[in-house]
Order: C-alpha cells, then structure tokens, then sequence
C-alpha cells in the first residue's frame, strides 16, 4: 500500500494515562499509516523522577476502533470516588493502596449520556498488531525479523535501564481492519508469530504508551520503520477461544480441618470478586499464594482450587488475560506450598521435610545455646 491509497488508513484511540478509561470523541481519529509514523518517531522527554510510576504513566493509544456513544448497548465507563480524610487525603489500606468508597458511571455533560469505557466489550476492531518485548529479543533480531512488513518500532520507558536488556514496541498494520472476534481466535497465532515474551500483548483493549524517555536515557531511545506488505490477518490460523471449565463440585469435607479450609477458601475467592480496577492484580495474587499454603496444609484440593481461581479471575479481568491468570496461580501455589497454613485447633498437619529440618537445625542451636548459658 502507499501513503496515497484510500485504504491507507488507521482507526486511533488515545488516552491521558493507564487509569484513563474513557473513549472520548476527541481523542480518536483515522489517520494515514504515514502520519502515524511520523508521529511515533519522536520520543517524548519526561521530566519527572526517573523509573517512577508518576513519570512513565502518561499517554497511551491503541490501533483499535471502538463504539462510540451514539451505540445502545455499549459498556459505560466507571470513575472511582476514594475515602478520604477530613484534610481531603486519601485514605491508604493496610497495603499502601488508597481505599474505594464507590464506583460511579459519570454523564458527559457535552452529550448528557454515559462516557464509552475502554473495554473489550466496546472495542469494534483492530488496525493493527501492536507488539511489547520485555528482554527476550533485541532491536536488530526485531528488524530482521519484521524487516519484510511494514512497520514501525520504538523503544520503550524502561529500555537499557540495567544498561543491557532491550525493552521495545512494534506495529504492524493490518491490509483490512481485523473485528474483535476474528482477533480473538487468532490470539495464539499471533503470539507464536510474534515471539514475544509478554502474552498480554494481545489482550484485548490493552492500551501502549506513546514513545517516551526520560532525559537520563534519552542517548538509549531510538525509532524506526520499514515498507512492505501490510499484515494479512487472515492467513492466521484461527483457534477457538479459551471458554473457562465447569466448576466441580467440592468434595465433602473429611473432619472440621477440611471444613475450616473449606471456608478459608471461600474467603480467598470473595478477596478476587470484590476487587476493584488498581486493586485485581494484587487481591488476585493474594489469593493465590493463600490458596497455595491451604494446599500445603492438606485442607483443601488442588484441582478444585486451581479450577476455581482461573474462573473467577477470568469473571473478574476477561478471557483475554488468561495467560497472566495461570502464571499468577503456579506462582502463588509454588509460593504459598513453602509455607503450609497454620490449621486452628488440634488438626495439625504433617510438617514438610524442609519444616522438619528448620526445626531440627533450630533445636540445635538451642541446645548449644543452652549450654553455654551455664557454663
């Protein structure tokens, strides 16, 4: 395609920050393949204090277009509204996170509807492939790699932070626009063709921020592109999307132990369907670590509980980011398994080897101790 095709053409969303969730008229626009290109080949220079979330979290966008407030059905977007102290503060919990007192759905006074929320559940469809690499790859792999498509790539906030590690984006447009659906079924053929070692990549929805740098690295970042054929998404295998297993039935407790851990458990998943947006990710890892250290204990099964936090996290964030949802449970079980929950009463659990040898090593130092004190 060249930059006078009537088809060279690209549906654009732009937003302030990662917590904007709003799809506004202004900030959406279709624009030439050629124009975006250039406007990506500039990093944007931050001036607040280098690797602080203050400082990389401004501007993201997504090749993607979404529905818009003239549609019936679409998905409002929501506005936390935070306790707050009597100096106007927020109030922190016990994690250092500020606490919500509410959610609201505000009106656009400009329309006097609901704002569209940035959401897979009002995203239309794609114009591109946008790709993150996180380490795994470097810049020249990704030239040669890419080099026949047309694209553009950038390097991102944290490129070369340790002085070694390339941390880039990539962009490959589509020959057609891709609609959600087909985007959907096609997740893990991009992936595989992709190679890249952030799956969330393709999440649906999920934003990229703009080429930006802070002075410190500036002599790090670097932009380029690169003509060719567009992206034919068609000629990717489709797949059948992920749809989460039937939850099974729990197996009858055996004693009160298991009907402790039974209940443990209960409040584990409660923690993942009360979470609010800023606070998934973190109340979903809990979750997981504890459920771990029930197992370790021997009150509570792991199929039953692996099958659980998969499809109340995926209620919770969406099908689309499975990937981060199974590496959060192995994590948490592989975590929380080193530390078997203390069970009440007297149903105490069989100690781990590696529990048995601490507290041998620890009788040990004990006895040593004690005979030194009286001599």
């Amino acid at each position: 395609m060249t930059d006078t095709d009537t088809n060279d053409l690209l549906a654009l969303a732009l937003f302030k920050s990662a917590g904007d969730n709003r799809v506004t008229k202004d900030a959406t626009a279709i624009l030439p393949w050629s124009q975006i290109v250039q406007d990506l080949s500039t990093h944007i220079l931050t001036d607040g204090e280098l690797d602080t979330e203050a400082d990389k979290d401004r501007w993201m966008f997504t090749l993607a277009l979404y529905k818009d407030e003239t549609w019936g059905d679409y998905e409002p977007a929501t506005q936390k509204v935070f306790l707050r102290d009597p100096e106007g503060n927020r109030i922190l919990d016990g994690q250092g996170l500020p606490m919500v007192k509410e959610i609201i759905t505000p009106i656009n006074p400009d329309t006097g509807k609901h704002y569209v929320r940035r959401s897979a559940a009002n995203l239309l469809g794609y114009s591109a492939l946008m790709l993150d690499y996180d380490g795994i790859r470097n810049i020249p792999w990704a030239k040669e790699r890419f080099g026949r498509y047309a694209h553009c790539g950038y390097t991102s906030y944290s490129h070369m932070k340790d002085g070694r590690v390339n941390k880039f984006r990539l962009i490959l447009p589509f020959a057609t626009p891709c609609p959600v659906q087909e985007f959907e079924l096609r997740k893990k053929a991009f992936l595989r063709f992709s190679e890249t070692d952030d799956p969330s990549t393709v999440a649906v929805s999920r934003g990229f921020y703009l080429p930006q740098v802070h002075p410190r690295r500036a002599q790090f970042a670097e932009t380029w592109s690169g003509d060719g054929p567009w992206l034919d998404w068609t000629t990717f295998k489709a797949e059948k999307p992920y749809v989460p297993p039937p939850i099974p039935a729990m197996p009858l407790p055996e004693g009160p132990a298991r009907l402790w851990g039974r209940k443990e458990f209960d409040r584990v998943l409660q923690r993942i369907r009360d979470s609010a947006e800023g606070s998934r990710h973190h109340n979903i890892a809990g979750a997981c670590l504890r459920a771990g250290s029930l197992i370790a204990a021997g009150v509570l099964d792991e199929g039953h509980a692996r099958q659980m936090l998969e499809y109340e996290a995926l209620r919770k964030v969406g099908p689309g980011r499975r990937y981060e949802v199974v590496d959060l449970i192995e994590s948490g079980f592989k975590k929380g398994g080193r530390n078997p929950a203390a069970v009440p009463g007297t149903y105490v659990t069989t100690p781990t080897p590696e529990q048995q040898r601490h507290m041998a090593a620890l009788k040990d130092r004990l006895r040593h101790q004690k005979k030194w004190a009286t001599k």
